[in-house]
C-alpha cells in the first residue's frame, strides 16, 4: 500500500478514536430492566469475537450513544458511524499497543461496526 494512503488511513482511525473517547465523560452503563449488568454482558459477549479476544486484558470504556453524541460522531466520521443508532453502545478496548473500537447494538445483540486503532507514540 502507498505510504501516503497508509498515513491517511492512520490519521482517520486516530481521529475516529479521539472522537469516540470525547463522548465518554465518565459514563458507565449499569443494570437493564432484568437486573443484568449491561457493561459486563456486553464485554463478555464481545470478547467471544476472535478479533476482539486479544483485548481481554485491555481497559474497557463504554457509553450508550444518545442522539446528540451520535450526530456529532456522524458529522466527524460518517463512514465509521453510519450504521449506528441512538441506544447503541460505543465500546473501546484500550490496549497498550492497539485499541479496538466497537459499536454494539445491545438490543439486537450484534456488532454494528468495529475497527482497530494502532496506538502510536510520535
Amino acid at each position: 500500500m502507498n505510504p501516503k494512503k497508509m498515513l491517511a488511513a492512520a490519521v482517520i482511525m486516530i481521529a475516529a478514536a479521539v472522537a469516540a473517547l470525547v463522548v465518554f465523560n465518565n459514563y458507565s452503563p449499569s443494570l437493564n430492566t432484568n437486573g443484568e449488568n449491561i457493561r459486563q454482558s456486553i464485554t463478555t459477549e464481545l470478547l467471544k469475537n476472535p478479533e476482539i479476544k486479544p483485548f481481554e486484558n485491555a481497559t474497557v470504556d463504554m457509553r450508550q450513544l444518545n442522539e446528540t453524541d451520535l450526530a456529532s460522531l456522524k458529522a466527524e466520521q460518517p463512514v465509521v458511524y453510519s450504521g449506528a443508532a441512538a441506544g447503541d453502545y460505543l465500546v473501546v478496548f484500550d490496549g497498550t499497543t492497539d485499541s479496538m473500537i466497537v459499536i454494539y447494538d445491545y438490543d439486537g445483540r450484534r456488532i454494528v461496526n468495529m475497527f482497530a486503532v494502532r496506538n502510536v507514540i510520535l
